[in-house]
């Protein structure tokens, strides 16, 4: 039975109560904050994007099913595999592999995500010259 409705649980083990939490204007706020940890994950994305090249060193075109290597450098996985039979190296930099060839399925959704957006802008740019 509780003697001292009035006084907290909590106060009474960690000397701290839990306040009143989600209160109606803080949930308006936790939107805003995810829109604006979207928008700074976007620009994380669009930043390493234009760090990584566009195209498989090897066979210079775009990556088929990419991976990446031990020494961080990516490449499409049937020129990787073709390219260690014969030199077990890194075609970017020569450092040993050991075989190791990692899916890349961060630099994949990262260039799923940079396709859709150039179809979003052509669309865009499509309708704009449409109501012209």
């Amino acid at each position: 039975m509780d003697f001292k409705p009035d006084v907290c649980k909590d106060y009474k083990k960690t000397g701290f109560t839990k306040g009143k939490k989600n209160l109606g204007g803080t949930v308006v706020a936790s939107v805003n904050r995810d829109k604006k940890l979207e928008n700074a994950d976007d620009a994380d994305e669009i930043a390493m994007l234009e760090k990584i090249p566009f195209a498989c060193i090897i066979c210079e075109g775009p990556y088929r099913e990419p991976i990446q290597t031990r020494c961080g450098h990516y490449f499409c996985e049937p020129c990787a595999l073709k390219r260690y039979r014969k030199d077990p190296t890194c075609a970017a930099c020569g450092a040993g592999t050991n075989g190791v060839l990692n899916p890349a399925k961060k630099l994949k959704k990262l260039l799923e995500k940079k396709k859709e957006r150039e179809e979003q802008k052509k669309k865009e740019e499509e309708e704009a010259q449409e109501e012209q």
